[in-house]
């Protein structure tokens, strides 16, 4: 009990520091649970790319410097999953396993990128030019957490934990195959602003079909254009059938986006405002200077 008590002290002032020095993370309190190359302290070899270094076509990911470990390790714990579920359709596992990768290409071909963010948020977006992790910007309308962010970062994609610059962080987002005014009273919960990226923000972004928070070993993130059977939850696959998704709503309110190498305010498409249009007018007046297209949220 005595040990329970002492790291919650830490974690509350790790929390506390954190806020004046985001960005920063103590490698002593919270330990690695997934060994990525380009670490120090993991004791495997250093990849031929630095983990933060970002390419437009090469998002960073842990299964890109060591696929042998990330591969086995999600296909060992959905093995049972995918017995049973390839027995429900008459398949073999390795049938349904194909499947399950075409239909994980089906469901992101049309999918649109989203973040959902605070009128205040869209605010200091505006005036920054970019959007910040919350190592930077030592906010969150989800969970703060820097240290646990940062090691599933690390474990899912290959930052490191200690050397990645706050603004070199993936920025979090959602899919959708429906249009911004149709978004999901679950995605509101992350704010009533609904920021539609361009397009070519997909060559950098990477999916899972749940929260990647916490969720390591579970799933494997992915870019866009390479989705397969490993961005599923496996742990919510029984009793459920994939193959029979339609949408990605059908699988998730919130299929994850991460997006790499930095988002500015050039990879905005569109800005949907709340329908009571009480967004403060110098707002509107800088999306306007800006050249960044807006509506507001239909009634209704």
């Amino acid at each position: 009990m005595r040990n329970y008590i002492i790291r919650a002290y830490k974690d509350i002032f790790e929390i506390k520091w954190l806020l004046k020095n985001p960005g920063h993370v103590d490698q002593s309190v919270h330990g690695r649970r997934f060994k990525v190359p380009g670490d120090p302290e993991s004791g495997l070899e250093k990849p031929s790319y630095d983990p933060y270094e970002i390419t437009k076509n090469k998002p960073p990911l842990a299964y890109l410097a060591c696929p042998e470990l990330v591969e086995k390790n999600i296909q060992e714990r959905m093995k049972d999953n995918y017995e049973i579920n390839a027995k429900k359709n008459r398949m073999t596992v390795e049938e349904y396993a194909k499947n399950l990768d075409t239909k994980a290409k089906e469901l992101m071909k049309d999918a649109i990128p989203f973040v959902a963010i605070r009128t205040s948020t869209l605010s200091k977006i505006l005036e920054d030019g970019k959007f910040k992790s919350q190592f930077e910007s030592g906010t969150s309308t989800a969970l703060f957490a820097p240290s646990i962010r940062a090691e599933g970062e690390n474990e899912l994609f290959g930052y490191s934990i200690n050397r990645t610059p706050p603004e070199k962080r993936p920025i979090y987002g959602y899919f959708s195959n429906k249009p911004e005014n149709e978004t999901s009273p679950l995605v509101k919960g992350y704010g009533e602003v609904v920021v539609r990226f361009k397009p070519d923000i997909m060559k950098r972004t990477t999916v899972t079909m749940t929260d990647s928070l916490g969720v390591s070993g579970k799933i494997a993130p992915k870019p866009v254009h390479e989705a397969d059977r490993t961005i599923f939850d496996n742990s919510t696959m029984n009793g459920k059938e994939p193959l029979k998704y339609q949408t990605l709503e059908d699988v998730t309110p919130y299929p994850e986006a991460q997006y790499h190498g930095g988002v500015s305010t050039n990879d905005i498409e569109h800005v949907l405002l709340p329908k009571n249009k009480s967004t403060p007018k110098d707002i509107i007046t800088q999306l306007e200077k800006m050249n960044i297209s807006y509506s507001y949220e239909l009634e209704g």
